[in-house]
């Protein structure tokens, strides 16, 4: 079996830096440019997969229109070969005035460039969108 080639450490901080800065500031423009312009992202899981910057940004941007505020933040990075995992925790504040706490998994791939080229988030989506759309 051979392995993808290992990112360095420095690659893998920027991306994340970018993808979760962006997200924690509700700057979904800024956060999808961690992507590469073919890019993938499939988060949560089964939620339908989104191809290209602009349809990640579009989906994203269609979450966070219900937030008031959100910051989310890696806990434990995991990286092999081209790709990496992120355990994270997020908080939110819903423009419905109510808020909560949840985590979830990222498993994300990116390539030489230093840009996401795979997203695919593990999260307890029904039970976090149904609260933050809650009326």
């Amino acid at each position: 079996m051979t392995q993808a080639a290992t990112l360095g450490q420095a690659t893998v901080k920027k991306a994340l830096d970018t993808y979760f800065g962006g997200m924690s500031r509700l700057d979904m423009h800024a956060s999808i440019s961690a992507f590469a312009p073919d890019g993938v992202s499939d988060d949560p899981r089964g939620s339908g997969v989104q191809r290209g910057r602009a349809a990640i940004e579009a989906y994203f941007s269609g979450l966070a229109s219900a937030l008031e505020s959100f910051t989310i933040a890696p806990t434990s990075i995991y990286p092999s070969g081209d790709g990496v995992a992120v355990h994270w925790q997020a908080t939110w504040r819903g423009r419905n005035g109510r808020s909560g706490t949840f985590t979830g998994i990222d498993a994300i791939t990116i390539d030489a460039a230093g840009q996401i080229t795979e997203l695919v988030g593990y999260w307890d989506a029904g039970t976090v969108l149904a609260e933050m759309s809650a009326t």
